[in-house]
């Protein structure tokens, strides 16, 4: 195609084109040297999402933003990952030493942001948070707090947050080790104010963070999240706790659309059963999601919920942990039996 007939062609269909080929690089590669038009449309997509996996990653951003200031305006999704050493096939530093307070420029139109990184201290988290000052989703992966101040001065440095997920993160263990832990809570004391503001939160996930995985429901009791429309748990081989999944639920039942359970339901069968017998009105949920298993367990859960009178969506994660073909198949019906007595299973 030759230049003239690039420089005919509308700005929004080359943003259409560079957003169709968001995931090859070497296409948007080659378009920002094309043209101006294509150099600012394959920029977009270039720099919408980048990831800082050590401290060198900080400066070659820090100097790209010196060079063209307008990526500063283009990220719209940030990852901090830092990575164990014998994973990487460079040598760089490591990402928890990292200069505090950031030597970066504050990311305006950020709206996602990826937390993983167990060894990074809190207090350097908390002071990069504070970036993104239009942040609308931050999603937490292998981390480990004190105490609930530790996530309170985190979630605190965020804006109104209205997505929230926790990926194999809790409180951590007693230890008189002097770890990266031990040393964030002496750089930061406890009880230390900070503007939690939890009202805006739409959707909250636990993902596999073990049995106190509720930590948050002590700091939703004072930011109370009236909006909550999605809560799930998801955990198997780090279950949830039946009574502190209770609690949470409890507290934003009223404002409840989907709810999903998903743990090991051999183990946590009677658990399930038991919150849900004792959980309050449903007012607006419409989807649940639940693992199952074989027995009564089906039934006991859909029995407690006469009480959410739009539920249209029911979504079945059944375990067969039986060794052969036909006892699985006998396990399944068993449980389409138990779960749908008013029908028939040769229906669905």
């Amino acid at each position: 195609m030759r230049f003239s007939a690039v420089s005919q062609i509308p700005p929004e269909i080359w943003n259409e084109i560079a957003a169709h080929n968001a995931h090859d690089r070497p296409s948007l590669c080659a378009m920002a040297v094309v043209s101006t038009t294509l150099h600012f449309a394959a920029i977009e997509q270039l720099f919408s999402a980048i990831c800082f996996s050590c401290v060198q990653d900080i400066s070659w951003w820090n100097t790209m933003v010196e060079r063209t200031p307008r990526l500063q305006t283009i990220v719209r999704l940030v990852t901090f990952s830092d990575y164990p050493l014998d994973e990487r096939t460079r040598s760089p530093k490591r990402l928890r030493e990292a200069v505090v307070p950031p030597q970066m420029l504050p990311m305006p139109n950020v709206r996602f942001v990826q937390w993983d990184a167990s060894s990074i201290h809190i207090s350097m988290a908390v002071q990069h948070l504070a970036l993104f000052p239009n942040m609308r989703e931050l999603h937490l992966s292998n981390m480990n707090f004190s105490c609930l101040d530790d996530i309170a001065r985190l979630l605190g440095a965020c804006g109104p947050l209205t997505v929230l997920s926790f990926y194999h993160t809790d409180r951590a263990e007693d230890s008189d080790s002097d770890s990266d832990l031990e040393i964030a809570r002496a750089v930061q004391p406890v009880n230390t104010p900070c503007s939690l503001d939890l009202t805006a939160l739409e959707e909250l996930t636990f993902m596999e963070c073990g049995p106190e995985d509720v930590f948050l429901f002590g700091l939703m009791e004072n930011s109370w999240p009236a909006r909550l429309k999605s809560l799930t748990f998801d955990g198997e081989d780090y279950r949830c706790s039946g009574p502190e999944m209770e609690k949470l639920v409890r507290l934003v039942a009223s404002s409840l659309v989907n709810l999903a359970v998903y743990s090991d339901p051999e183990h946590d069968e009677h658990e399930v059963t038991e919150m849900f017998k004792h959980l309050p009105t449903f007012p607006t949920l419409n989807t649940l999601s639940i693992s199952l298993n074989a027995g009564n367990q089906a039934k006991s859960v859909l029995t407690a919920l006469k009480s959410a009178p739009l539920l249209s969506v029911i979504n079945l994660q059944i375990a067969l942990l039986a060794e052969d073909e036909d006892t699985d198949r006998d396990c399944f019906r068993e449980i389409l039996d138990s779960a749908f007595p008013w029908g028939k299973r040769e229906s669905m």
